[in-house]
């Protein structure tokens, strides 16, 4: 009998051992999870510290410049704009300040301002587009749709419409505000005129009210008003397309004031003295 109980108490003492060796190892996985909490937070706390102390310390100031995307407005104008300077705080300078001040150029249509590690300030400018140019005294000046002027050249550029027959200041210069009300009109008409006549040389040329002439190749067309003006240009483009580059320079004009009877004059033939054409 004695023999027969000893299994049973070997069996109960086991698993009192495997019980005792569970606690262990979740005491030991509970202690190694906050042992590793602790661990993680502290280096999480101590790179703030160090991000903090680096922040305040001198050494980071602004060393440089860098700026893009500028071709009419100087790199001197624009730092000067954005009121921060070499030795500045670099992390508490206002670069939202920055590019409200540079956005305040003329010829400036949008501004980006950054800080970029360690010592330098990323300034990314757009430019404003010249949508039309006017010659004077033999120079070709850009202006944009605000009608101020953006840039010039030795060259006149065929790409865009050339605004003629206004009264031209004396002084011009780069970033001159024009207040020509002749050149409102030239801006509308050529806001509808120039997407679709894009393979054309275009001269606008807003005299008056009732008098506004736009030359397609040299050829003069004939406007009258600006009234109707999206049907008008339909018509004169639906005319042009269908004749070819000699056939159009054969005209005297072309009148499309009533866009419902358009006229197309061609040039008088030379005869010589027996009359005949030549």
């Amino acid at each position: 009998m004695a023999g027969s109980g000893s299994p049973g108490r070997k069996r109960k003492a086991n698993v009192s051992l495997r019980e005792k060796s569970m606690k262990r190892r979740e005491k030991k996985k509970q202690t190694g999870s906050v042992a590793g909490f602790l661990i993680r937070t502290g280096v999480v706390v101590s790179l703030f510290v160090i991000a903090y102390f680096l922040l305040l310390n001198s050494s980071f100031k602004v060393e440089e410049f860098e700026i893009e995307g500028n071709s009419k407005v100087s790199d001197a104008d624009i730092i000067t704009l954005s009121g921060i300077h070499i030795g500045d705080d670099l992390f508490q300078s206002n670069v939202s300040a920055a590019a409200d001040q540079i956005g305040l150029h003329v010829l400036i249509e949008d501004v980006k301002v950054r800080v970029r590690p360690f010592h330098k300030i990323l300034i990314e400018i757009t430019e404003k587009d010249a949508v039309a140019g006017f010659v004077d005294d033999d120079t070709y000046y850009y202006i944009d749709a605000n009608k101020v002027v953006v840039g010039e050249s030795e060259m006149v550029d065929d790409s865009l419409p050339l605004f003629s027959g206004f009264e031209i200041p004396s002084f011009i210069s780069i970033g001159l505000q024009m207040n020509n009300a002749e050149l409102n009109t030239d801006l509308t008409i050529a806001e509808e005129a120039a997407s679709l006549f894009s393979g054309y040389t275009l001269e606008i040329s807003a005299q008056s009210e009732s008098v506004n002439n736009i030359y397609l190749n040299g050829v003069e067309v004939r406007l009258g008003t600006t009234g109707r003006l999206e049907q008008k240009l339909t018509v004169l483009a639906t005319l042009v397309s269908s004749m070819s580059q000699q056939k159009l320079e054969s005209l005297e004009y072309i009148d499309i004031s009533i866009p419902d009877e358009p006229v197309v004059k061609e040039k008088p033939l030379n005869t010589d003295e027996s009359g005949a054409a030549t």
